[in-house]
């Protein structure tokens, strides 16, 4: 598995993560797509029992992501997950304070109605042998046996290293938010931590009883909602591939993945002899906090209602052209035909990050049509990566000719001034080259699926409802500091911009 895509557009982040992202990058001289889809997860965790997203024609659905970063040993994975994991590990510590006592007192009242309990069925045993009636006590005991004290709560928020039972146990009947974090996932998915997955796929729909091995239901105290993210060496994943990776794919495991291979940056991590000036993250820290705490809030007291999230009318119109362009590349000979599973399911993880940005942000409930477009540019980030891994070799787009395209974008900008066009005005004036076998509609895509272009309205709106597709300010800028555009004719650049990284 070799990464072809690089750019992860962490440009559209909200404000508070798109810091905490560029710290931990700073600190680490980790990968920085490694370091965003990162936070990406843990925002996931952070707001997923919190809301739920509407879909579109109705009913809801979870917000939790699922996602798999292939990197090889030395990537600073571990590095990276505990600046994350930082707050959650303050939250379970707090947690543990504020049930201990909760757990003494849970215990003197298990252990008076357990006497009770037992007294009173003495007393219908003893009116049994003596043949006597035992109704009235009979209605007492099925009272009593309602009004069982229930433990505590015991916040396990994050699962590390796990069996499925445990697992279930875990999430069941002691804290129904968890999120399986492995900054080093190979033995994970070498044991028996991921044999089951249909298990995790009702954990992740949080349905209200589940069927353990042995064929028993296990009831669920609470609805249950589930974030995965596994770190994992590319090999490793081939080989648990080989193994499961059938299972996988027909329970659907596979199609709501969102997998990356983010660059390495080995051999660019140089020391500053002045030192490292560490970012500031407050917000980041104080908004997980706030989250944390207000799940907890509402777990204690019993209220495990979600809130729903829906999109602004702008934001369906968003996710509705991103829904038909999907669809229809989906279809026979087209770019996405044999990735028809996870293709299916990409518009719904794009509607899910969207949400997740959203009430992250800001706890809105409506989610904007500029964090729609987020959850559109991280989706198609993550199918074009979901392409390079998986699709076979007639369906992987010719990099080269996204560069010939780009430099065609770049000099008409250097011209005219303009950065933005419709998507007709581009396909219309395509190099030659890129104009016969979908060519030029695929370099399209995968230059927005990498984050060098990105759709957005003018400001202000132009009378056309649909958005144009602009030049990534950053990318361009970046590309000029390489070679000047003016001084080139159009074909494929001269260097640099196969390793723009951002």
């Amino acid at each position: 598995m070799v990464n072809k895509v690089t750019y992860f557009p962490s440009l559209h982040l909200p404000y508070s993560l798109h810091q905490k992202v560029g710290q931990v990058a700073h600190l680490t001289q980790a990968a920085p797509y490694l370091v965003a889809v990162t936070g990406l997860m843990m925002a996931s965790f952070s707001v997923q029992y919190l809301i739920d997203v509407e879909r579109e024609g109705g009913g809801t659905s979870s917000v939790g992501l699922s996602a798999v970063i292939l990197a090889e040993s030395g990537a600073r994975k571990t590095t990276v997950a505990s600046h994350f994991l930082g707050p959650v590990r303050e939250f379970e510590k707090k947690a543990l304070v504020r049930s201990a006592q909760a757990q003494i007192d849970f215990e003197s009242e298990l252990s008076v109605w357990d006497a009770k309990r037992k007294g009173i069925l003495a007393e219908i045993r003893e009116r049994t042998r003596a043949g006597e009636g035992s109704e009235d006590f009979e209605s007492i005991l099925l009272d009593l046996d309602r009004k069982k004290p229930e433990p505590p709560i015991q916040v396990q928020a994050i699962y590390q290293d796990f069996s499925p039972e445990g697992l279930l146990q875990g999430i069941a009947g002691r804290w129904p938010s968890a999120a399986i974090i492995s900054d080093e996932a190979s033995e994970l998915l070498r044991g028996r931590s991921f044999s089951d997955l249909a298990l995790l796929n009702k954990l992740w729909d949080g349905e209200h009883s589940i069927r353990n091995r042995v064929d028993e239901y296990v009831p669920l105290r609470w609805p249950t909602r589930l974030t995965t993210l596994l770190m994992v060496q590319p090999g490793e994943f081939s080989r648990f591939m080989t193994k499961r990776g059938d299972s996988a794919r027909d329970i659907g495991s596979l199609a709501r993945m969102l997998i990356c291979s983010p660059p390495s940056t080995q051999g660019g991590r140089f020391v500053n002899p002045q030192g490292t000036v560490s970012l500031e993250a407050l917000e980041y820290e104080a908004r997980v906090h706030q989250l944390l705490d207000l799940t907890f809030e509402r777990i204690s007291t019993g209220k495990t209602h979600r809130d729903v999230m829906r999109m602004s009318y702008p934001a369906r119109l968003r996710w509705v052209d991103f829904y038909n362009e999907i669809e229809e590349r989906l279809g026979p000979g087209r770019d996405l035909q044999n990735l028809g599973a996870f293709g299916s399911k990409i518009a719904e993880n794009a509607l899910r990050i969207a949400a997740v940005l959203q009430y992250f942000d800001n706890g809105a409930l409506e989610i904007s049509d500029a964090l729609m477009q987020a959850g559109v540019e991280i989706a198609r980030y993550f199918l074009f990566q979901h392409g390079w891994l998986f699709a076979a070799p007639s369906a992987h787009i010719n990099i080269s000719d996204a560069q010939i395209l780009f430099n065609r974008l770049c000099l008409w900008s250097t011209r005219t001034g303009k950065q933005g066009w419709s998507r007709s005005q581009i396909l219309r004036n395509l190099p030659y080259a890129l104009r016969s076998g979908g060519r030029g509609v695929a370099a399209l895509q995968a230059l927005i699926g990498m984050g060098w272009l990105f759709e957005a309205f003018e400001v202000p709106p132009a009378q056309s409802r649909r958005p144009l597709i602009w030049l990534n300010p950053q990318v361009f800028a970046q590309s000029m500091a390489v070679q000047p555009w003016q001084q080139m004719v159009p074909g494929l650049p001269q260097g640099g911009l196969a390793t723009v990284v951002m």
